[in-house]
């Protein structure tokens, strides 16, 4: 009789390769045949005797019932990981990845009847697009045929994840993406990275409580307050990835905190209504994990550093097209690069130009105004330096888009422009010897504040900010200028009398002797 079930295997193939060198392969049983795909991973000799020892003791403790010694040396840890484990991170990257006989099992899953070997290696080829939500909407079909349609139609009553909180992240991450709203994707993936970071090395400073568990998922039980207070903890300390090689990763910021742990509370959200944990072990309720809600200080730019940065003469076009931007930013009532960005010369006309925020198409999608924009003469001068000569109407302003981008190439531009402009801004502070923050979202700041200050209305700045509500603005206004502040603190004392003078006064008389306060 035919073979029917599909067996994957990973089969250690030394041909073809340099001495001491073998190479990984999948090893597909399938209707009686067996098929080797080549997965690119080479191994040398001591790592391979290595792997097919401890596969040994893993298999037999395993038929007795027993969990396998943990694997002492990182290197070989690591190796296991990438070949047999649920997940590992991919040290390049940070990002999470699938172990490859799991990936073998996932697709095998995935094609069920319709399995053969061409499809199969496709798949394989393409597993890091192959959503898991999709793996899993198979497995659900399968298994429950009659709500196949249901689920076509109403996709809410199925959970979109498994009980595990990473894929459950990055299943965010990549639906996000699909929204086109990738700043709020990639917060998801960032915080995948970040739990998985803490969890490695809380499995490390809790060897005996892991001791033979090979499977890396976090489940949604895990995730209790103890949990998450040690996670906050770590954050403080290493939560910051280092970007070169060696160096040390640093303590996060309260707001990056914040943000990660309200996406895990999302995730566990969803989770509760999908049916996969207990409301009870809700670890965000009243009087149990608090999500930090510090706000960042942003420092606003006085009027006085505005008109240095309007006087700095730039010694080059990297520095002049950086000042111009932030300033272009700043006269168009703080308007977001990404928004600047996608302005269109059909939208220019009669000295205005009108745009939509891009953030509130995506949040409110309905009921929305555009902000109209008085082009200064200073903002028009940046124009015509920097906009695209053609000036044809569907065309953007600035040419630093085009057309033919996809959504995702746009946002990647977008990042990698708002970077040189902000290193341009950091250059040009030094050189003025301006201290504190310099960034595009300064420019933001800097004109809510100095509007204030000149006496418009905080309804008037709510609505050119583009805000929905003045609570949002209200933010805004956390940084007073310095000098402000020592006006303020002056103001508490009438004029400007010798302390023991004011000590005394009541008494009419010198300050008492030590002899008179001992008495």
């Amino acid at each position: 009789m035919q073979q029917t079930t599909v067996t994957p295997a990973l089969y250690f193939d030394p041909r073809g390769c340099a001495k001491g060198a073998t190479s990984v392969r999948y090893s597909i049983y399938f209707g009686g045949k067996q098929r080797l795909i080549a997965t690119g991973i080479i191994l040398d000799e001591k790592d391979v005797k290595f792997i097919q020892s401890y596969r040994k003791i893993y298999a037999r403790n395993l038929s007795k019932g027993k969990k396998a010694p943990e694997i002492e040396d990182a290197d070989q840890k690591f190796i296991w990981d990438i070949l047999y484990g649920d997940s590992y991170t991919d040290p390049e990257t940070g990002q999470i990845r699938v172990g490859y006989l799991r990936r073998a099992y996932d697709v095998i899953a995935y094609l069920g009847d319709s399995f053969d070997f061409p499809s199969f290696k496709k798949c394989l080829l393409d597993f890091d697009s192959l959503s898991k939500v999709e793996l899993l909407k198979k497995d659900r079909r399968q298994a429950f045929p009659e709500l196949a349609q249901v689920e076509e139609a109403e996709e809410v009553l199925l959970p979109p994840f498994p009980d595990d909180v990473l894929m459950a992240l990055m299943a965010e991450y990549k639906f996000m993406y699909k929204e086109e709203r990738y700043g709020t994707g990639d917060s998801f993936k960032d915080s995948a990275i970040s739990l998985f970071r803490f969890y490695l090395h809380y499995r490390h400073e809790n060897k005996e409580m892991f001791k033979g568990k090979h499977d890396y998922s976090i489940r949604f039980k895990m995730l209790t307050p103890t949990f998450l207070s040690n996670y906050e903890r770590w954050m403080y300390r290493f939560g910051k990835k280092a970007h070169k090689r060696d160096a040390p990763p640093t303590s996060a910021s309260p707001s990056t905190v914040g943000i990660y742990t309200r996406n895990f509370r999302k995730v566990f959200n969803t989770a509760i209504n999908a049916g996969l944990v207990s409301v009870k072990s809700y670890p965000f309720a009243k009087g149990k994990y608090v999500i930090p809600a510090s706000r960042n200080i942003k420092k606003a730019r006085s009027l006085e550093e505005i008109n240095q940065i309007i006087e700095f003469p730039c010694d080059n076009e990297s520095d002049l097209l950086g000042r111009d931007m932030w300033l272009f930013s700043y006269l168009a009532y703080g308007a977001n690069m990404a928004d600047i960005l996608r302005i269109r010369w059909r939208d220019l006309g009669n000295g205005r130009f009108s745009f939509f925020r891009k953030k509130t198409i995506i949040t409110k999608k309905k009921d929305l105004t555009p902000i109209e924009v008085y082009i200064h003469e200073l903002a028009q001068e940046i124009i015509n330096r920097w906009g695209n000569r053609t000036k044809n109407r569907n065309e953007y302003v600035f040419p630093f888009l085009t057309a033919q981008m996809t959504a995702l190439e746009a946002h990647k531009a977008t990042k990698l422009f708002i970077g040189r402009v902000n290193d341009a801004m950091a250059r040009i502070a030094k050189k003025l010897g301006i201290r504190g923050c310099m960034t595009t979202y300064a420019a933001r700041h800097s004109f809510a504040t100095i509007m204030l200050q000149s006496g418009a209305s905080f309804v008037m700045i709510s609505k050119l900010l583009g805000h929905s509500n003045t609570t949002t603005t209200q933010s805004y206004y956390d940084d007073f200028e310095d000098n402000q502040i020592k006006s303020a603190v002056q103001a508490l004392v009438p004029k400007k009398v010798p302390i023991h003078k004011i000590a005394t006064s009541s008494l009419n008389e010198r300050p008492l002797s030590k002899q008179q306060r001992l008495a």
